[in-house]
């Protein structure tokens, strides 16, 4: 196993030591338990806190995924779309975690991830042709939308005869949160144009050429490819997978005020496996600098 692939894998096993050490519940007076405590709608608050929970799982099933794709044989597509998917999960968990934000906001995004879903449900259930019932979907969507207006999140609107209920805040883009909270637009991009087959991705990325004029087709010159993944590649996506998934922690440990040195421990610890193994690999565009936490 290359040593990048090492330092997720003592990374995820690590975050899980810590994590299941510290417990679920908020310490007495932390940001989590003031919001708790003070919220009207208490299970509105708690709502918001599974959700990340659930998106941060997400988050480290696909981290240790990636890892499965980079150990031999490894695979040279595969580890971009499992370094993607650890990036939008853990961007959402961050989001949803944000320590600055109140607890209005928390409800207000909590209602917004939940009200995109349930509209995203819909529109598989059109799809299905049928086959799909749209019943309690479509319940389910009016009772978070009466939710959100009892809450005072929501208002009443008109349009040629067609009333509506309008949230205050609707659901970004997901490539809008991981710039909002990871700064990472830009490798979230080159994630998803390898994902999405862009051949100027797929070619730089997962591909190399082995031969040039060769006759690929009657009166037809090119090269021939072959699948590879450069040492820097791998390094990228490890890193990408670790600084997500810290992010997540790290905001939620500060939520529930929980002891968040030995997070930053295993974080730095990662970050110098991967710096040592790097210090001859060129990085995908440039070198990612990743910095130790205090």
């Amino acid at each position: 196993m290359l040593a990048p692939v090492i330092a997720l894998q003592d990374y995820l096993d690590q975050t899980k030591i810590i994590w299941n050490a510290q417990g679920d519940q908020p310490i007495p007076n932390s940001q989590a338990a003031f919001e708790l405590a003070g919220f009207p709608r208490r299970e509105s608050i708690a709502t918001a806190y599974t959700q990340a929970i659930t998106v941060f799982e997400a988050a480290a099933d696909y981290s240790m995924a990636l890892v499965k794709t980079l150990t031999e044989p490894g695979l040279s597509f595969a580890p971009w779309l499992c370094a993607r998917s650890v990036v939008e999960s853990g961007a959402l968990a961050t989001w949803l975690w944000d320590t600055k934000i109140n607890a209005r906001q928390r409800v207000q995004r909590s209602i917004a991830f939940r009200h995109e879903g349930l509209l995203q449900q819909m529109k598989l259930a059109r799809a299905a042709r049928g086959y799909l019932d749209q019943t309690k979907t479509k319940k389910r969507l009016e009772d978070v939308e009466q939710l959100a207006l009892e809450l005072g999140m929501a208002t009443k609107k008109e349009k040629k005869g067609i009333k509506r209920i309008v949230l205050e805040v609707e659901m970004p883009f997901v490539t809008q949160v991981i710039s909002d909270v990871f700064q990472k637009e830009e490798d979230y991009r080159m994630l998803s144009a390898v994902v999405h087959g862009h051949q100027w991705a797929i070619q730089a990325l997962a591909l190399r050429l082995v031969k040039k004029g060769q006759d690929i087709f009657p009166g037809v010159k090119g090269g021939y490819l072959e699948k590879h993944l450069e040492y820097s590649h791998i390094c990228f996506v490890c890193v990408e997978a670790i600084t997500s998934l810290s992010h997540a922690v790290l905001m939620k440990f500060k939520l529930f005020e929980l002891d968040i040195q030995p997070m930053v421990f295993a974080y730095n610890k990662a970050i110098r496996q991967r710096d040592a193994s790097q210090r001859q690999a060129s990085a995908v565009g440039g070198e990612e600098r990743s910095r130790e936490v205090d």
